[in-house]
């Protein structure tokens, strides 16, 4: 087995609980079930200063996935085989991106967004974010701006002066000594859009900003 970090083995041993319980209750004729705080709704959140939106200190009800209830056994038989991926990926520390899972399980569910869900769903569920399930959301992206950082092999990256923007990495938890200045972030969903901002020289005429795609 690969090394794998504290929160990796506490992630590996919530999933082994989860799976003991299960295994309980069906040794005692009882249907299992599986879960998580709901967190759909703005009331269902609280906002801190320091940390932006928590639901760690919201009172959230409760989601139970049962086996026993024909519209959720699908949902559970597939949360149980996304936890078996997730335990492999975090036991060998491996990453994969949401859309991996997507393709190499297309009996899962027929449509990205349902495969999302139910990924959020875990990591709420095991209370860790979900970079921490080694599931990454894509495997590319760019920014520009003002920002600057060092990588996970410690190499300095300002991304103001990259021509065509800077690769963000899959996997960010290991960039250090992140500096910024920045007054407001926008988000862009093309990149044929973000390199045109670019091409106008967007970030210098605005000033202190970050473009990401």
């Amino acid at each position: 087995m690969s090394m794998t970090s504290e929160t990796g083995q506490n992630i590996l041993l919530k999933i082994e609980a989860i799976c003991l319980e299960i295994m309980h209750s069906i040794s005692q004729n009882e249907s299992p079930f599986m879960s998580y705080p709901r967190r759909s709704k703005w009331k269902e959140l609280v906002f801190e200063e320091t940390v932006g939106l928590d639901k760690t200190k919201a009172n959230l009800p409760i989601v139970r996935v049962q086996f026993d209830k024909p519209k959720s056994v699908k949902k559970f038989a597939t949360m149980l085989k996304i936890l078996k991926i997730v335990y492999t990926l975090v036991q060998e520390n491996r990453y994969c991106t949401k859309r991996d899972i997507f393709y190499q399980y297309p009996d899962l569910y027929p449509c990205q967004s349902s495969i999302d869900q139910i990924i959020d769903d875990i990591a709420c569920m095991l209370m860790v974010p979900r970079w921490e399930l080694h599931i990454l959301a894509t495997s590319k992206g760019l920014v520009s701006g003002d920002l600057q950082f060092e990588d996970s092999e410690g190499t300095h990256v300002d991304c103001q002066h990259a021509i065509a923007g800077v690769q963000i990495a899959a996997h960010t938890k290991d960039m250090k000594n992140i500096q910024t200045h920045a007054h407001f972030v926008l988000v862009v969903e093309k990149d044929a859009t973000f390199q045109k901002l670019l091409n106008s020289q967007f970030c210098q005429k605005m000033g202190h900003c970050i473009l990401i795609t």
